[in-house]
């Protein structure tokens, strides 16, 4: 689905939440797999421009996503080095480097869950405003969008 039928579902009648619910799939369309960060990072550069500058969540996301990628690499190999050398822990060496995969694992699932709410609530906002969105999200759509009063979502 394109931006522009997000728009042409609320004038067609859709609910708020049959257009949500669509704006959602396509969060976690975009989103990728677990480790599709660079893609994420794209995605957060598109809602960054999307919003003429006014949303910068994305912008600090999308280094955050490029920068992970490299500290994983490098804390991969790290714990390859600790998991040998580290006599303190009652665990054994490939325990240890599962508990550092799980960690791995979890980081990149928040990271992929985190663009995909933003994508939704970004895109959401921008139909429906914040203050009705409020009533569904609670205050997480202010407190993202109720910084710059100098434009509401739905003129960009």
């Amino acid at each position: 689905m394109r931006v522009q039928d997000y728009e042409l579902m609320k004038t067609d009648g859709h609910s708020t939440k049959d257009v949500v619910d669509a704006i959602h799939s396509d969060g976690l369309r975009l989103a990728g797999r677990r480790d599709d960060m660079r893609q994420r990072a794209v995605v957060y550069h598109h809602l960054y421009i999307l919003s003429q500058g006014n949303f910068v969540f994305p912008l600090i996301a999308a280094h955050g996503a490029l920068w992970a990628r490299w500290y994983l690499v490098a804390a991969h190999f790290a714990a390859g080095v600790l998991s040998v050398i580290d006599v303190t822990s009652a665990l054994t060496r490939k325990e240890r480097f599962q508990q550092y995969k799980n960690y791995v694992n979890a980081f990149k699932d928040i990271n992929r869950s985190v663009m995909v709410e933003s994508y939704t609530v970004f895109h959401a906002s921008r139909l429906f405003g914040a203050d009705t969105l409020t009533k569904s999200f609670g205050s997480f759509t202010k407190t993202i969008f109720g910084g710059n009063k100098s434009k509401s979502l739905g003129q960009l």
